[in-house]
């Protein structure tokens, strides 16, 4: 990944596969899941951005990052630097990662990625962004190449809205690099068959915390049901 292209659509990467080889009755559950989720969610999901949101106004949408970024994760805009990498799983229709400053690279996913490039609302967010770095596919897709390099990645309102959140969750923990920082924000909901997220932080908690060290915690603020700021231990010499 990388480079300087900066036409066309975001890639799609069709044949992304998971480290791990599930089992045939959990892979072809996860494929069921997977095509309701984008038969019956999606077309939600993208009629919600191509509506008014609070993404189109400068204002709220910053107000949001100097909470998550600033005062949650006490970072500031120029906490990285330009041989880090940033990520945001599930980035929606606007970047959220320009709150920092340039510099580090800064990958966007999301499966509507390609369409929210289109909205003219954001349209022009997007069109100075290396389209190497902008990925259309779910988060429950892995990306190898990202795997321990990535210093910061967001997954901000996503477990609640996808086919299979402990999988994304495995995600986060195999990009994040020793001693880099996860922000997990989402509400605890099941929105049903189509779209299953985590029902409460006890599913949460023990992976995490296997995982992470938890830097941060909120609960019923910022937006969602619970939040937290994770680091990844650094790597034992």
């Amino acid at each position: 990944m990388g480079g300087t292209r900066y036409e066309g659509v975001a890639n799609e990467h069709p044949t992304r596969t998971a480290a791990r080889r599930p089992s045939r009755s959990r892979e072809a559950e996860r494929r069921q899941r997977r095509e309701r989720w984008k038969r019956e969610h999606q077309p939600f999901e993208l009629e919600s951005h191509r509506a008014d949101n609070f993404r189109w106004h400068d204002a709220s949408f910053w107000r949001q990052w100097d909470h998550v970024f600033g005062e949650f994760c006490g970072l500031a805009a120029d906490s990285f630097g330009p041989d880090d990498t940033l990520l945001d799983l599930g980035c929606g229709s606007r970047p959220a990662l320009d709150w920092f400053e340039d510099g580090p690279r800064k990958v966007h996913l999301d499966p509507l990625l390609t369409d929210y490039r289109h909205i003219p609302q954001v349209a022009r967010f997007w069109r100075t962004k290396c389209i190497d770095d902008q990925i259309a596919a779910p988060a429950e897709d892995a990306v190898p190449e990202l795997d321990g390099r990535c210093q910061f990645v967001l997954c901000w309102n996503v477990l609640d809205h996808t086919f299979d959140w402990q999988e994304i969750l495995e995600n986060v923990r195999r990009y994040v690099a020793p001693g880099g920082i996860a922000c997990v924000g989402t509400d605890l909901e099941t929105h049903g068959p189509a779209r299953t997220g985590p029902e409460g932080a006890r599913e949460l908690t023990p992976f995490l915390a296997r995982h992470f060290e938890v830097r941060a915690r909120q609960v019923d603020r910022l937006g969602r049901d619970t939040a937290v700021v994770l680091q990844k231990p650094p790597l034992r010499v």
